[in-house]
């Protein structure tokens, strides 16, 4: 059985590393339109965005 918590993080991860992984950026909050700023930056984005802390705060 899967850990939920674990694929979601997985999720959010490469979704934020596709700007990076295009060479737009060199870290994922630097993309604009990024969420990774609201994870790595308590909340700086530009966009509104629901953190989903009970699944990114996976050990």
């Amino acid at each position: 059985m899967y850990n939920i918590a674990r694929v979601i993080q997985q999720k959010l991860n490469y979704i934020h590393n596709n700007p990076v992984r295009a060479n737009w950026v060199g870290m994922p909050q630097h993309y604009i339109y990024s969420s990774a700023s609201n994870y790595l930056d308590e909340g700086r984005g530009i966009l509104k965005v629901k953190v989903l802390d009970e699944f990114y705060a996976v050990s």
